[in-house]
């Protein structure tokens, strides 16, 4: 099933059951560009953790354009496999406001095969779903508590001399101090 950024997350307790349900999750990326590795005759096959380090180099110098996901039950009674797939893309655009700016990098190669096997290159653009990672997380957390912290926030400064102004902002404390005692009674 194809999951767009408008079905994510009413797709999510779904997709969240069938993950915890199924005896296996098989998982896919497709990535904006492929490593290049080096393989000498001597290595052989790449093992799991090499296969894995790889992804992994992948997957921090390129862009995850899209998440495959296959749930795979199996019905104890007549011995077939129930396979529930989810595919979603993920969008580069953060968005405005977060102060979060992305660079993302695409290989030839990469996209000749996604366009090959029918692949929408502006899909995540349209229709993936958006993210933040840890580090862009605490990055925005970190921005907004000082934007919302009140120590930065410059004192009013009123001259001596403007009494429609010092008359204003006795009245405004007075009513405030009045609501927070009343507050307090209640």
């Amino acid at each position: 099933m194809e999951v767009d950024r408008i079905d994510f997350y009413p797709m999510l307790p779904t997709m969240l059951k069938h993950i915890s349900t199924a005896h296996f999750v098989g998982f896919d990326l497709e990535l904006s560009g492929i490593p290049v590795r080096k393989q000498h005759a001597s290595e052989g096959r790449q093992n799991l953790q090499q296969r894995y380090a790889e992804v992994k180099r992948a997957a921090e110098t390129f862009h995850i354009l899209q998440i495959g996901l296959t749930c795979v039950e199996q019905d104890a009674k007549n011995g077939k496999y129930l396979l529930r797939s989810f595919n979603f893309n993920l969008s580069p655009i953060v968005g405005d406001g977060l102060g979060v700016e992305r660079e993302f990098t695409y290989s030839t190669g990469a996209v000749e095969f996604l366009l090959s096997v029918g692949y929408s290159m502006d899909s995540p653009f349209k229709e993936g779903v958006p993210y933040l990672s840890r580090e862009e997380t605490e990055v925005v957390r970190q921005k907004a508590m000082e934007k919302w912290d009140r120590a930065s926030i410059p004192d009013i400064k009123i001259r001596p001399d403007d009494h429609q102004a010092l008359n204003f902002m006795k009245r405004v404390r007075s009513e405030i101090d009045q609501w927070l005692k009343l507050s307090r009674v209640c």
